[in-house]
């Protein structure tokens, strides 16, 4: 788990952020200590773009481009060799210009994933990122995509004429 300390503004989060740090302070010869650097894990990055060590804008960055594919069902670069690094950064930087961002999230709630990539773009190397503005973005997709699946199942199904109950 990886905590801001006791910065963070979620009640859930601010309990599990009080027991990350307990646990920092505790040692034992049973146990393995780490110095906390303030960077993510890089296990489960498919492209660090800085080439350097992962830091939370990349972890974010990374995470967009997981929502991204479940809502699309593949990320442009899905077919490409790992060994074509250079290409998947040429196509990551493409997709972030204006008309292409806008063309390459077409199926999704545009506005509320451009303002998160947008964002993300905003934060540097060290940046403490703003998780609940992110997530108020994502709540707000996610109620977006309802919406537009709850008027398509009306509409094609005709449930609002026939008066059937979901």
């Amino acid at each position: 788990m990886k905590c801001e300390g006791l910065k963070v503004k979620n009640p859930t989060l601010r309990h599990e952020a009080r027991v990350y740090e307990a646990l920092k302070t505790y040692s034992s010869p049973h146990f393995l200590t780490f110095e906390d650097r303030g960077l993510v894990d890089d296990r489960f990055v498919f492209i660090v773009l800085k080439m350097k060590e992962q830091s939370r804008k990349d972890d974010l960055e990374s995470w967009w481009y997981m929502i991204i594919e479940f809502m699309l069902g593949k990320l442009p670069w899905a077919d490409m060799k790992p060994n074509q690094i250079d290409e998947i950064k040429h196509m990551k930087k493409q997709v972030r210009l204006k008309p292409n961002l806008k063309k390459f999230l077409k199926n999704t709630p545009e506005e509320y994933m451009t303002n998160i990539i947008l964002y993300i773009d905003t934060l540097h190397y060290n940046s403490i990122p703003d998780y609940d503005h992110v997530a108020a973005h994502l709540e707000a997709a996610v109620k977006a995509v309802s919406a537009k699946l709850i008027e398509i199942l009306f509409t094609t199904h005709n449930f609002l004429e026939t008066n059937e109950i979901l």
